[in-house]
């Protein structure tokens, strides 16, 4: 009976500190942006920015390495550098929203915070 009325009394302080808790999420949320990550593929030929809005920032393309390739592989070196570039950056949101999470004492849902 009185784990029920503790659970209350925590979600009570919860909903206390929510205002709170929005303004820092939106402050994390509107720094995603400046979060950047870099991959590339094919040892260097193609190398991508992404950033925590996962956004591609820029696109580079070694012509001298490229020169020498089919367009289907070009193509696929392209493909892969955005989606590993992409992918790291969904892994950087989430350690920084669980790391906020985590900061305003929020418990994460089970299997984390995946988008």
């Amino acid at each position: 009976m009185f784990d029920g009325l503790k659970g209350m009394a925590s979600l009570a302080g919860m909903m206390k500190d929510l205002p709170k808790m929005q303004a820092r999420m939106a402050e994390v949320k509107a720094h995603l942006g400046d979060m950047t990550i870099q991959a590339e593929s094919g040892s260097g030929t193609v190398r991508v920015v992404v950033n925590g809005r996962m956004e591609v920032e820029s696109i580079e393309i070694d012509d001298t390495a490229a020169g020498s390739l089919e367009p289907g592989q070009l193509q696929e070196l392209i493909r892969s550098a955005i989606n590993d570039g992409l992918e790291r950056a969904r892994e950087g949101v989430q350690e920084k929203l669980a790391s906020v999470a985590s900061e305003m004492g929020l418990p994460l849902p089970p299997g984390g915070l995946d988008f």
